[in-house]
Order: C-alpha cells, then structure tokens, then sequence
C-alpha cells in the first residue's frame, strides 16, 4: 500500500495535501497580524503600532478577536497555495 510505485501514482495527491497543511498550519500564528493589518487598513482612528493595537484588540473582543480572520484566511490562502 505505501511504498515508491504507490507515492509515484498519487504523488499529486501527495503534493496537494502537503501544500494544503502547510498553509494550514502556517495561517494560525499569522492570522493575528493579519486581522491588525486590515484593522489599520479600514478603522480610521486605529493604533497603528504593533504594541498599541494587541492590548486594543485583547481588551476589546479578547483572545478570539485576535483569530478572527483565521477562517477567511483559510478560504483564500489554501486554494491559492494548493
């Protein structure tokens, strides 16, 4: 079942799968900045250091505003990278 002739026959699926979880994994720690740079980008007003924007976040929605742009993320940077 699992062997060279089995990888050389599904090596697409390989690739696929492989590209799919890496981006996956590689979303999490950056969905943080992701959801400040678009904050920055569309609220007038918002702190636009790194330092003044978490505690403005965290205190604001907590640790879940800080992965709110984690499934979105996914929708476009898994299909891109796959």
């Amino acid at each position: 079942m699992a062997g060279p002739e089995s990888f050389y026959l599904n090596r697409t699926l390989i690739y696929l799968a492989a590209a799919a979880s890496a981006e996956f994994i590689a979303d999490v720690p950056l969905s943080p900045f992701e959801g400040i740079k678009v904050r920055t980008q569309t609220i007038p007003g918002f702190p636009a250091r790194l330092r003044d924007a978490v505690p403005t976040i965290w205190n604001s929605e907590g640790m879940g505003g800080m992965f709110k742009t984690l499934v979105p993320l996914w929708g476009r940077q898994i299909p891109y990278t796959v």
